[in-house]
């Protein structure tokens, strides 16, 4: 079953399909192709401080990217805090085709409050789709590029300066 057939039977709110997520190789066609409603891949509209969430970070990810304490805390339960940057539009789907989504300050078990942003926010684990990240690398420790993840060709890797 492709992103398509997947998105028809949803619609049709075929029992088979509601409330089950769809297998991981889809969930990120379905984000791509603009075939989901955001309960299709685990997503909300709206987020309120208190409830709970799943995050998975969705940049780059690598020991040296300028959010590699957020990579390390992908896959982990979030308590949502506060938005932080909220959009005037209703619908996750409109905020994404205008580039103005929201963002939301989470805390993870481990205390770290951090700007995420919704799209990262999922209602449940069974909804991720990237890896999970290796572990933080010691102080003392040099990471091992080796370990980065591949990059996604639809993830734009950071500007780095010339030297």
């Amino acid at each position: 079953m492709d992103a398509k057939q997947y998105a028809e039977a949803f619609a049709r709110k075929d029992p088979a399909f509601i409330g089950r997520p769809p297998p991981a190789e889809l969930i990120r066609d379905l984000y791509e192709q603009e075939l989901m409603v955001p309960e299709m891949i685990g997503m909300k509209d709206k987020w309120q401080p208190g409830e709970k969430a799943h995050f998975e970070y969705h940049c780059y990810e690598g020991h040296d990217s300028a959010d590699a304490e957020l990579w390390y805390h992908s896959h982990q339960v979030v308590t949502v805090l506060r938005p932080e940057v909220v959009s005037p539009h209703p619908t996750f789907l409109i905020r994404r085709e205008t580039g103005e989504t929201d963002s939301y300050i989470v805390c993870f078990e481990d205390g770290l409050e951090y700007a995420v942003r919704e799209d990262e926010l999922r209602t449940s684990p069974a909804y991720f789709y990237r890896p999970a990240p290796p572990p933080r690398p010691a102080p003392d420790v040099q990471p091992d590029p080796a370990q980065d993840l591949p990059v996604d060709q639809d993830v734009e890797e950071e500007d780095t300066p010339a030297p």
